[in-house]
């Protein structure tokens, strides 16, 4: 399993590659599920709250911002 750092605002979140995230205490985030059946965490990005979805979150923290019109 690997492991990398996602930062947010001023927050951290382990992003594991098993889908697992996990904030600057290393409590699991359990995710809510999307009425699509996707798995999502709410977080704050720009001071703002939103939701990012576990998979971009996995794509983003591993490979970089998704390309446009890419679909993950």
């Amino acid at each position: 399993m690997n492991k990398k750092i996602f930062k947010s605002d001023n927050k951290e979140y382990t992003v594991c590659d098993d889908g697992n995230i996990y904030d600057s205490e290393d409590n699991l985030i359990k995710p809510a599920e999307t009425n699509r059946g996707h798995l999502f965490i709410p977080i704050r990005i720009n001071g703002k709250s939103k939701t990012k979805t576990i998979h971009k979150l996995i794509f983003e923290t591993f490979v970089g911002k998704i390309p446009e019109g890419m679909v993950i």
